[in-house]
């Protein structure tokens, strides 16, 4: 959600998330502060937002749209855009590149998930990473 730089009034809080959890959205991003943290939770909508505040937004008819484009972290996103997120953070991808990364991030999470099996049968990070062979080559380099 576009807040237009607001980063007082809190435009999500418990009241709000019901509502939308009701009309379908399965999260929200919101460009700005939510408030009643507490209460999103309790309404099973995850939320990515700049915070909490208790200073809550009224009704002030200053308009609004749906599917047009908007800037939400200085990042443009645009009706159709696929959107990622986790606890690390949110993800804006046009649609022709959503499959692409996805498959690439599958790949990635089976690297790791080997990675850790290998760690947890006793190989060091520095193997594992190749920076043992790294620091072994240059201290070859530097004794001669």
């Amino acid at each position: 959600m576009h807040r237009l730089g607001d980063d007082r009034h809190a435009c999500l809080g418990g009241g709000v998330a019901r509502a939308v959890k009701r009309a379908g959205a399965v999260a929200m991003v919101l460009d700005g502060p939510c408030t009643d943290p507490e209460e999103i939770r309790e309404a099973g909508l995850p939320v990515w937002c700049r915070g909490a505040s208790a200073i809550t937004t009224r009704l002030n008819d200053l308009g609004g749209a749906l599917n047009l484009p908007v800037s939400c972290g200085n990042v443009p996103v645009l009706p159709g855009d696929a959107i990622l997120a986790d606890a690390t953070g949110v993800l804006v991808l046009p649609p022709g590149e959503a499959e692409a990364a996805a498959d690439e991030a599958i790949a990635r999470e089976a690297r790791i998930a080997e990675r850790q099996a290998r760690a947890r049968a006793g190989q060091t990070l520095g193997d594992l990473s190749g920076a043992s062979r790294l620091v072994a080559a240059d201290q070859e380099a530097n004794q001669g």
